[in-house]
């Protein structure tokens, strides 16, 4: 928690997008709705974005921690829901831990910024 950010911002909504730090790890789908479509490759892939940011090499300031259990299951998820949910978070949280939540310094205010996204 940074008491600056707290007096500056007194609530902050941020726009996450999974993809973004998915594609920063691997190339390809890693999640799909339909059953027949939850091949092994997206296993794999979910497995090496899973183990990038269990490790801190998925291009965010945090890292994830979590249980055995937990990473069972969210490999397990091929629709990628969990996953998804884990990578907003991060991003969010990565977010948090920039100055001014990493937005651009002239950032138009109608327009948004997906957090994590690199400035320049």
């Amino acid at each position: 928690r940074h008491p600056r950010r707290r007096r500056q911002f007194a609530k902050v909504a941020l726009e996450a997008y999974p993809g973004f730090t998915a594609k920063q790890i691997v190339r390809g789908s890693y999640k799909s709705d339909t059953p027949s479509r939850q091949t092994a490759d997206r296993r794999i892939r979910r497995q090496q974005i899973l183990e990038a940011v269990l490790t801190g090499d998925a291009g965010l300031a945090i890292r994830l921690q979590t249980s055995a259990a937990w990473r069972r299951r969210i490999l397990a998820d091929g629709r990628g829901d969990l996953l998804d949910a884990v990578l907003c978070s991060l991003q969010a949280g990565h977010a948090a831990l920039q100055q001014d939540f990493g937005l651009p310094q002239d950032l138009d205010p109608l327009e948004g910024w997906i957090a994590s996204v690199p400035v320049g």
